[in-house]
């Protein structure tokens, strides 16, 4: 465990974080409802996302991943999101980790849903001129499976 890392969730708002609770929640829902090609607009245009695959560094690379995930139309997934923890960083940014169950099938839909693994995001927050929240970065791992 890192002993640097904060231990107290800060000063962070209630609004910013239902708005950072909010934009996790529909970047699960996007993947898991075949819509993977909007994640973009859920992101600032210097981002990154490691860990899932390919790393993907800047808007261009994340436009590119997510087209070629919403044509993977025999695969149903549903990502639980849980254990979320928020870091206020000061100035616009937050800091937080989340813990993912993904179930996936590849096949018809009424398949069996398959416990594909357990992993955790570790995410970069800024909040944008415009007032919303989005991902700068997301760093997944996996804590079991394969």
């Amino acid at each position: 465990m890192d002993t640097d890392a904060p231990t107290s969730v800060g000063a962070l708002s209630l609004e910013a974080r239902i708005e950072i609770g909010e934009l996790i929640a529909e970047h699960a829902w996007l993947i898991d409802h075949g819509q993977a090609d909007r994640l973009p607009r859920l992101y600032v245009e210097l981002c990154a996302h490691y860990g899932a695959g390919e790393d993907l560094i800047g808007i261009e690379a994340l436009r590119a991943w997510s087209i070629r995930r919403a044509a993977m139309t025999a695969r149903t997934s549903r990502h639980v999101c849980t254990n979320i923890r928020l870091i206020d960083e000061g100035h616009g940014r937050a800091a937080g980790t989340v813990l993912v169950t993904l179930f996936r099938h590849d096949g018809p839909a009424a398949g069996a849903p398959v416990p594909f693994a357990v992993g955790e995001y570790e995410d970069r927050y800024v909040s944008c001129p415009d007032g919303r929240w989005r991902f700068e970065s997301r760093r997944f791992s996996i804590v079991f499976g394969p």
